[in-house]
């Protein structure tokens, strides 16, 4: 038995506003309707003076918003809503005349008080098209960022955080409208390969990757907050499009600072990196291939960053990446993935010995090109010296008595296997006033001279 004309309207009104979640105007879901069905909405054969009228007499099918030319609709989401619109689409495309045919996509709506993720239920998330050839009209490039974007929110991202997440991502504005939708939401749901999605509220939508069960939230959860989400392996040996051939993959080694032309005796022009104590402190050599480093990769990321964005699934521990840290691109390597601190990882700074917790929005993948140059980051230690107070009071003074000082560095011992030096440490930013760092900590009392045999 055909559905009378009231409910059929009804269904095809729900159908329409499912397809676009969010807000849309009286006006445009008018010509929706037409688009769709090829004939208006029927108010006054139903019994009303205008369209609005007729809307808010179906509060259980539409909500308003405002009033007058500017008022706003909203579908209201019901456990049924899914089901009746595919059914009535399907009843409907024989209905329109050919000439006014489109291309009409039906969405389903999962019920925000009962999210289910049984692969076996159907009803969720997924979205039916008349034309089985159905292809989305947002380009490949745009698909494979927001992928890249999505993954690095596995327990979620509000849609209306969608397009600043992306912008800061990419560099570039997430322009909806240019393809021709009417809002964020509704291009998201158009992506079905990508976004799963929830309406936890009747103002936005929490987006999940399509990859990934999505998490159960609870009143005193949110989309920011960690949950048991399903995690999916990846296997690098596979390759894929969101791993760039051309750089530095999992596993690969970038080899450590060579000490095998470095005799006793010698003296190296140095600077200092990161300071942890007298007996453990990385410098790096003064006219090494640091600066060829840190100009080439901003050169290369000015361009082409946006090729070398890694998903937060594929970050590892051993990874070699590229960090922005301070207005600048540096070279690290990934120490440890922070699960109490979701969104930030623990890398070690390669040419610098520096160790910190960067964002992951701020982790590229390292051009393979970079690969060539060794860790510029040598271990060392102050030879013949040790602390004879707090020994936190002793770094302190080193730290300031190297701070900005033109270095040089003397071999007194070269420990291959752990490649480490024993120097003794020459300030010569005073030709007339050159002083040793070692004998000055000692000379100011935060430091003695060891009592074993002197290795010299």
């Amino acid at each position: 038995m055909a559905p009378s004309q009231e409910s059929e309207t009804k269904c095809i009104i729900t159908g329409l506003l499912t397809s676009n979640p969010l807000r849309c105007t009286i006006k445009q879901l008018c010509n929706d309707f037409y688009n769709t069905t090829g004939y208006n909405i029927p108010f006054r054969k139903l019994g009303f003076s205008c369209v609005e009228e007729y809307l808010r007499s179906i509060p259980g099918t539409v909500r308003i918003i405002g009033s007058g030319p500017s008022a706003e609709v909203q579908g209201v989401v019901t456990q049924n809503s899914a089901h009746i619109n595919i059914m009535v689409a399907k009843q409907k495309k024989d209905s329109i005349p050919a000439h006014k045919r489109k291309n009409v996509k039906v969405y389903q709506q999962p019920s925000t008080s009962n999210v289910s993720t049984n692969n076996t239920t159907k009803q969720h998330f997924h979205h039916a098209e008349y034309d089985d050839e159905y292809k989305s009209k947002i380009p490949k490039r745009i698909q494979n960022n927001l992928r890249k974007l999505i993954m690095r929110f596995p327990n979620g991202i509000w849609c209306t955080k969608l397009r600043q997440e992306y912008n800061e991502m990419f560099r570039e504005d997430l322009n909806y409208e240019k393809f021709h939708f009417r809002s964020l939401i509704e291009m998201c749901t158009d992506l079905s390969d990508i976004f799963r999605y929830i309406q936890p509220t009747s103002e936005d939508f929490i987006l999940y990757d399509k990859a990934k069960a999505i998490p159960s939230l609870n009143q005193n959860e949110s989309a920011n907050e960690s949950s048991d989400v399903e995690q999916v392996e990846i296997d690098w040996s596979l390759g894929s499009e969101l791993i760039p051939a051309d750089v530095v993959q999992y596993l690969d080694e970038i080899p450590r600072f060579s000490l095998s032309d470095i005799m006793l005796g010698d003296y190296l022009d140095i600077n200092i990196g990161e300071i942890y104590s007298i007996d453990q402190f990385w410098v790096f050599p003064k006219y090494g291939d640091i600066e060829v480093i840190t100009n080439e990769l901003e050169s290369l990321f000015k361009r082409e960053r946006n090729r070398y964005v890694v998903p937060e699934l594929f970050l590892e521990v051993g990874l070699y990446c590229t960090v922005y840290y301070a207005n600048k691109y540096h070279r690290c390597v990934i120490n440890e993935l922070l699960p109490r601190a979701p969104g930030y990882v623990k890398v070690f700074f390669i040419d610098y010995g520096s160790v910190g917790e960067v964002p992951v929005k701020d982790v590229w993948y390292l051009p393979q090109q970079f690969a060539q140059f060794p860790c510029q980051a040598i271990s060392a230690r102050l030879f013949k010296v040790q602390p004879n107070m707090d020994s936190n009071q002793t770094t302190f003074k080193f730290k300031e008595l190297v701070k900005q000082a033109e270095l040089i560095a003397e071999v007194m011992t070269v420990e291959r296997q752990s490649t480490k030096l024993e120097i003794y440490l020459a300030d010569v930013t005073d030709p007339g006033g050159i002083f040793y760092v070692n004998d000055a900590l000692v000379e100011k009392g935060y430091a003695e001279y060891c009592k074993k045999e002197d290795t010299k």
